[in-house]
């Protein structure tokens, strides 16, 4: 939302293992600054709740992502993050915080 900032969500849409029609996806964190290692940049990958139901390969398929809009937020922007088969799993995360 500042440009300091960027969710990244990959997904591949072939599993050559046949065990997941949906292939697989994955959700990064990228930081300009990271809090912990000031002057630095940092990629983290995006804890997902363990409650998300799994596919049979044991990973949670993402749903979607998105900022929370708040102009008076200051620091790391928190996100959503929709994941896991029906019933889906909305989940709050704090950047680098949880």
């Amino acid at each position: 939302p500042r440009a300091d900032s960027a969710l990244v969500l990959t997904q591949t849409s072939i599993d050559s293992t046949g065990e997941s029609y949906y292939g697989s996806s994955h959700l990064f964190l990228l930081l300009e600054n990271d809090p912990k290692r000031p002057g630095n940049g940092s990629a983290l990958s995006v804890p997902l709740p363990p409650e998300a139901a799994k596919d049979a390969q044991g990973t949670v398929p993402i749903v979607s992502c998105s900022w929370v809009s708040n102009p008076t937020i200051t620091g790391t922007v928190p996100f959503t993050v929709i994941s896991g088969r029906m019933p889906a799993l909305a989940s709050l995360h704090h950047g680098i915080t949880g």
